[in-house]
């Protein structure tokens, strides 16, 4: 199926389907090629720094600004719509000499990457800055909250906090709550079982107080520039507008 509008939800976006074609699988494919190109330039890169004799005193961070919808949750190749997993937990790889070692299991965030490589620079972070350094390798429990806009102008927000998911749509006023370490495919919502209500209700006093402290300006917020017409019209053909 084609979705005629820039969502994934329901169908294959219109900017994304490829002449008349709509298997899934062929899509799926063309994904994969594309992750496999990627892993080639990387080893390239790799090998490059090791024959220069920097790869032992090289800072390496590999992420990603977000995921991709395959299918799951009836969203099919696209990302700015969902708040679900699949969407926005990405990898984080972080190498820098022998400094870095092992596997963290808690939920990490992207703001956690400024203090973290200040740090390594021996650079004091503002003390504003809502991130942590991830050289200390405690274990953390720290809240992490995500949210995005939606074709509707109104918001939908998530928070991560103690292996627990709360995504709230702003327009609609519905909640949904899973719980990541039993069900990390997010398909069983908690929000509406009894024994999960003060949970529910806990989080989202959390996710007000964070979203609160935005707007007592913890962090600076900076109005964006004008695009120009060709700015937008790479953003149309990316399916970020319409």
């Amino acid at each position: 199926r084609v979705n005629r509008s820039v969502s994934g939800q329901g169908g294959i976006p219109s900017y994304q389907k490829l002449g008349s074609n709509t298997d899934y699988h062929y899509y799926v494919s063309r994904y994969d090629g594309e992750i496999r190109y990627l892993d080639n330039e990387i080893n390239r890169l790799l090998d490059t720094l090791k024959k220069q004799g920097f790869y032992d005193n090289a800072l390496i961070i590999f992420t990603a600004d977000h995921g991709e919808g395959m299918g799951e949750h009836n969203y099919y190749f696209s990302h700015n719509e969902s708040l679900y997993n699949g969407q926005i937990h990405v990898p984080l790889m972080i190498r820098y000499g022998k400094q870095f070692k092992g596997r963290r299991n808690d939920f990490v965030q992207h703001i956690d990457l400024v203090p973290t490589i200040l740090n390594i620079l021996k650079i004091t972070p503002n003390p504003r800055l809502r991130g942590r350094d991830l050289m200390n390798h405690a274990m953390t429990t720290s809240s992490i909250l995500s949210e995005m806009p939606t074709a509707q102008k109104g918001f939908k927000f998530s928070l991560v906090q103690d292996k627990h998911k709360l995504i709230y749509n702003q327009q609609s006023k519905i909640h949904e709550l899973f719980n990541l370490s039993s069900d990390p495919g997010e398909q069983a919502d908690l929000s509406r079982d009894g024994g999960h209500q003060a949970r529910s209700q806990t989080m989202a006093i959390e996710m007000r107080r964070i979203l609160d402290e935005d707007r007592l300006k913890v962090r600076p917020n900076t109005q964006p520039s004008e695009l120009t017409e060709e700015e937008k019209s790479k953003l149309r053909s990316l399916g970020y507008s319409q």
